[in-house]
C-alpha cells in the first residue's frame, strides 16, 4: 500500500507537511482480506508516528514502544475521550473515560465481579452454552458463525452475570455493534438506545435489589453518599460494551484463520495442552481495538509536537505486530517463546478488568468446537467480511464442514 501525503497545507501549521498522510481507519486498503495486515501497512510505510486530517483529524502511533507509552502515560493521554472522529455520548463511559486517580475507585468497584472464583462460575455457565451451541450446529454442516455462535456466547454469559433476561441479547447485540460505527450520529443512536435499556434496568434494581452488579452499584457508598445516577448507568454501560464486543470478534477472527488453517486445527485437537498458547497467540495476530486518547497538554515526543485538544491513536493490533518485538509477527505460531507479547488487554492502569473472562471463553470456544466439529473451512464461494474501525470486526463468517451425527 502507498499512501502519499495530500497536497496543500497541513490541518495545523506545528504539524509537518511529511508527517500527514490520507488514512481513514474505516476504509483502509486491504481490510478486505487481512484487517490487521491493513493496520500493519501503516506500521511499515509510515512514518513512526504521523498524522491524518481523515475523521476530524488525528495522530496514530504504530511501534509497540510508542502504542505502550501512549497507554501507560496519562499525565499526557487521557482516557476522556477514546473515539475518532470525537464523539459526544449520552452516557460517560466510567471507569475507561476517567484518569487516575479518580479512575482507581470505580475500577475497584468492578473487580470483585471477576474475581477467580467469580470467574470459575461464570466459566461453568460458559462450556454449559458453548457445548449447547455445537452440538446444535454440528448435524447442520454449516453455520453463519458470528450471529450463531460468536455473538451468541459473550453476550449470554454476560447476561447471566447481570442477572438480565438471556432474551434481550436479540436486542443488544445489534446496538452494540453500533457504537463505533463511523458515522457519529449512528454511533449516538446506539449508544442512546443502549442508555435507555440500562436506565430500565436501573429502575427495575431500584424498585427489587437483586445480587447482582446493578443493585451492587446502587447500594455503594462513597464518602458516605450513594453513587450519582450517572454513575450507576456509566458503569454498567461499560460492563455490557465488555460483554458484547472483544470476546466475540476474537472468536470470530479465530475461527475464521482456523477455517483456513488445517494444519493449526491438528495442532491444537493433538496437543490440547497448546490452547492457552494458541488463545494470547491469536489474541496477538488479530488484535481488536483501536481506541484513541486526548492530548492533555502541549509536549514534545520523540520530536512530534503535540497540541493539547488533539486525538491520537496507539491501536493495539499492531503492539504484537512488530518486528522489533516480536519474530516474524505476521505468521501465527503456537508455540512461540512465552510469554506472547500482545497488547490485547491494554497496559498500564486501564488493562481490561475482565481479560481472565475473555481467556476463558476463548478457550472454551476452541475446546469444545475442535472437539465436536475438528474440520471445517469457509464455505464454497463466500467470503468473510471484514471491518476496521474503532474495532476491527469480523461482520459474517459462513462456515461448513461433513454433517456430523448428533450425540
Amino acid at each position: 500500500m502507498t499512501l502519499n501525503a495530500p497536497s496543500g497545507s497541513s490541518p495545523q501549521p506545528s504539524i509537518p507537511v511529511h508527517l500527514i498522510f490520507d488514512v481513514d481507519i474505516f476504509n483502509l486498503p486491504g481490510a478486505e482480506d487481512d484487517v490487521q495486515l491493513a493496520w500493519r501497512r501503516l506500521q511499515t510505510d509510515m512514518p513512526p508516528i504521523f498524522w491524518t486530517p481523515k475523521n476530524g483529524g488525528h495522530w496514530i502511533a504504530t511501534r509497540s514502544e510508542d502504542i505502550k507509552y501512549i497507554q501507560q502515560h496519562y499525565e499526557h493521554f487521557s482516557h476522556q475521550e477514546v473515539l475518532v472522529p470525537r464523539t459526544p455520548l449520552p452516557t460517560r463511559l466510567i471507569p475507561i473515560t476517567l484518569d487516575p486517580p479518580e479512575h482507581a475507585f470505580f475500577r475497584q468497584l468492578v473487580m470483585p465481579l471477576l474475581t477467580p472464583k467469580r470467574v470459575a462460575a461464570l466459566t461453568a455457565i460458559a462450556r454449559t452454552i458453548c457445548t449447547d451451541l455445537v452440538e446444535k450446529l454440528a448435524p447442520r454442516g454449516e453455520c453463519e458463525f458470528v450471529n450463531e455462535f460468536s455473538n451468541i456466547l459473550p453476550v449470554t454469559v454476560f447476561l447471566g452475570m447481570m442477572d438480565l433476561p438471556l432474551d434481550d441479547r436479540t436486542h443488544l447485540v445489534p446496538l452494540a455493534n453500533s457504537t463505533t460505527h463511523p458515522d457519529p450520529k449512528r454511533r449516538y443512536a446506539a449508544n442512546e438506545a443502549l442508555r435507555e435499556y440500562i436506565e430500565r434496568q436501573i429502575e427495575a434494581r431500584q424498585k427489587h435489589p437483586g445480587d447482582d452488579p446493578i443493585s451492587t452499584f446502587l447500594s455503594t457508598r462513597r464518602d458516605g453518599e450513594p453513587l450519582g445516577h450517572e454513575e450507576v448507568v456509566g458503569l454498567s454501560r461499560v460492563l455490557l460494551g465488555g460483554g458484547l464486543h472483544t470476546v466475540a470478534a476474537a472468536m470470530s477472527f479465530s475461527a475464521c484463520f482456523l477455517a483456513g488453517s488445517p494444519a493449526h486445527r491438528r495442532q491444537l485437537i493433538d496437543q490440547p495442552e497448546l490452547i492457552p498458547y494458541a488463545v494470547e497467540e491469536l489474541l496477538r495476530r488479530y488484535g481488536i481495538s483501536n481506541t484513541a486518547r486526548l492530548v492533555k497538554e502541549d509536549f514534545e515526543y520523540k520530536g512530534v509536537l503535540f497540541h493539547a485538544g488533539e486525538m491520537i491513536q496507539g491501536p493495539s493490533p499492531l503492539y504484537g505486530l512488530d518486528e522489533e518485538l516480536i519474530d516474524d509477527p505476521t505468521v501465527v505460531n503456537f508455540n512461540r517463546a512465552r510469554p506472547i507479547p500482545h497488547a490485547a488487554f491494554g497496559n498500564g492502569p486501564h488493562v481490561c478488568p475482565g481479560n481472565m473472562l475473555a481467556r476463558r471463553e476463548l478457550r472454551l470456544f476452541l475446546e469444545e468446537w475442535l472437539r465436536k466439529i475438528p474440520d471445517f473451512a469457509i464455505k464454497s464461494g463466500t467470503k468473510p467480511r471484514l471491518a476496521s474501525g474503532i474495532l476491527n470486526g469480523v461482520l459474517e463468517l459462513q462456515l461448513e464442514w461433513e454433517p456430523i451425527k448428533a450425540a
